[in-house]
C-alpha cells in the first residue's frame, strides 16, 4: 500500500498546521502570562485589602457591642440597688 503523492502533501500540510496552531498558541501564552499575573497578584492585594477593611469593621462593632453591654449591666446594678429593699431602719421591720 502506497501513497500518492497528493496524499502525502496532505498529511504533511495538516501537520505543519497543527505545529503552526501550536507555535501560536504558546506565543499567545508566553505574551499573555505576564499581564495574567499582574491580574492574578492585584486580585490578591484587593481581596486581603477588603478582608483588613471588614476585620476592621467588626472589630469596631463587636467593641461596640460589648461597650453597650457593660454600660447596660452598670445600670441594672445601679437600679437594683436604687430599688433594693433596705434592711435595718424603722418601719420596715415585720
Amino acid at each position: 500500500m502506497s501513497i500518492s503523492v497528493e496524499e502525502f502533501y496532505m498529511v504533511d500540510q495538516i501537520a505543519k498546521n497543527r505545529a503552526d496552531v501550536h507555535f501560536k498558541v504558546r506565543e499567545r501564552q508566553k505574551v499573555d502570562t505576564p499581564l495574567a499575573r499582574m491580574e492574578y497578584e492585584a486580585a490578591g492585594v484587593a481581596l486581603r485589602e477588603n478582608t483588613a477593611r471588614l476585620r476592621a469593621l467588626r472589630l469596631a462593632r463587636d467593641a461596640n457591642r460589648s461597650c453597650e453591654k457593660t454600660r447596660l449591666r452598670n445600670n441594672e446594678t445601679r437600679r437594683s440597688e436604687l430599688f433594693r429593699p433596705r434592711t435595718g431602719q424603722k418601719g420596715n421591720q415585720q
